[in-house]
């Protein structure tokens, strides 16, 4: 018989939220809030998904985007 798979979360995964609001970003970030809404009107930021009308971005989105360098969503699309 086969184990059945599940994902399992350790206990530092279960404390930090998959998904984070604008405040929150402009925390990780160190900005304001005015500067991350002017970043994704320009491009410079991965783009939030939505959640019951409200936006939201993967935290993992933000720090892989970090570790890439913080590059523009217009330059990664050129590639």
């Amino acid at each position: 018989m086969q184990k059945e798979k599940t994902t399992e979360l350790t206990d530092g995964q279960l404390s930090q939220p998959l998904l984070v609001s604008i405040a929150e970003v402009a925390q990780m970030l160190r900005a304001s809030i005015r500067t991350i809404e002017r970043m994704l009107a320009t491009g410079e930021i991965p783009e939030p998904v939505r959640l019951r009308g409200s936006r939201r971005w993967r935290r993992e989105d933000i720090v892989a985007w970090v570790d890439a360098g913080c590059p523009s969503r217009n330059a990664t699309r050129k590639k």
